[in-house]
């Protein structure tokens, strides 16, 4: 399996803490214009994004304790899946 750069999964645990709580607004905007199987993959996606994150934190991939805890972000990660 390919490694993913440490910069890059920095970037993306960067951009999901700074959606933060706006992906719930944006997951109803996207329902809105595009319908309930646009804004599913959404969420699914942001889910997704969530867990990578997570788990390269976890197997210390990525170890920054200025970014966000995995712990956070897991429960991001299951409020996201939750509302789906």
């Amino acid at each position: 399996m390919a490694r993913i750069p440490n910069d890059l999964i920095a970037d993306l645990r960067n951009a999901l803490h700074d959606l933060g709580g706006a992906s719930a607004e944006a997951s109803d905007l996207i329902r809105e214009q595009l319908g309930a199987d646009a804004s599913r993959a959404f969420d699914d996606v942001l889910a997704a994004c969530y867990q990578i994150v997570e788990a390269a934190a976890e197997s210390r991939t990525l170890a920054d304790p200025g970014l966000v805890p995995p712990r956070q972000l897991n429960g991001q990660a299951m409020r996201i899946a939750a509302a789906a």
